[in-house]
């Protein structure tokens, strides 16, 4: 019997930890699927991080050093 693969397709995970010059610890998620990626950022006690600059900006960080 003879197989052949006909379709595929390869989704990325990836978790960083980010450190703020203040102390504070961030933990970020991205889980991409077949439409966009899904981004999930809290704080080091796993609560959500609300503020659009400091999301955006700790996305950035991480969009970078996926794409190196």
């Amino acid at each position: 019997m003879k197989f052949e693969i006909t379709d595929q397709q390869v989704f990325r995970t990836a978790h960083f930890t980010i450190e703020g010059e203040d102390g504070m610890v961030y933990l970020i998620s991205m889980a991409e699927n077949e439409f966009d990626e899904d981004w999930n950022i809290t704080d080091e006690n796993h609560n959500y991080i609300e503020d659009e600059n400091i999301c955006s900006e700790l996305i950035n960080i991480c969009e970078a050093e996926l794409n190196k």
